[in-house]
């Protein structure tokens, strides 16, 4: 370790006819000097995380050591109370997020079946917290595409040459000799 401290950066083999060869692509080269300093963070954090280990362990053993019979039996009830409280709550928001996921598939389903679009941007709309409220979202979603798709459908009626107009000076025979219609 003590070699690799003094080289500050990774050298590149050589190949043949004596040149630099390059590594794969997928292989990155990294520097001594940046795996050191990797290695420092990821020791700091560890030393961390550990001291913070240790000063919940002391605090526990301290608070446990100090209190007597019924006060001792208070505090690792007040303790296991808030171990299942933060279990609890976890299992709500695990069943929230699956029904979440739940009403994003069956959104999914039922805007393919309607033939409207489905990316996030729509899901982030439509999917509501019931399937009531998704359904419901999903249909006002569906009648404002259909709203947009009614204003922009609407055509005019083509407009009439004026050579084939009522008050054309020129006969039908005419007009026609003069369109150069080729056999």
């Amino acid at each position: 370790m003590a070699e690799e401290q003094n080289n500050p950066a990774v050298e590149p083999e050589e190949g043949q006819n004596g040149q630099a060869s390059n590594p794969p692509e997928s292989e990155k080269t990294v520097s001594l000097a940046e795996m050191q300093r990797r290695l420092k963070l990821a020791e700091e954090k560890h030393a961390k995380d550990t001291a913070d280990a240790i000063e919940k362990a002391l605090e526990k053993y301290k608070a446990e050591t100090e209190l007597t019979g019924k006060e001792l039996e208070a505090y690792r009830q007040k303790v296991a109370e808030a171990e299942k409280q933060k279990m609890l709550d976890e299992i709500d928001q695990l069943k929230k997020d699956k029904v979440k996921r739940e009403l994003t598939d069956e959104a999914i389903k039922t805007l393919s079946s309607r033939k409207l679009p489905v990316n996030d941007k729509v899901l982030g709309f439509v999917v509501k917290d019931t399937a009531e409220g998704t359904l419901q979202a999903i249909s006002d979603f569906e009648s404002i595409i259909s709203e947009i798709k009614a204003e922009f459908t609407q055509s005019e009626p083509p407009k009439v040459s004026s050579s084939f107009g009522g008050s054309s000076t020129q006969s039908h025979g005419d007009i026609f000799r003069g369109s150069r219609i080729i056999k």
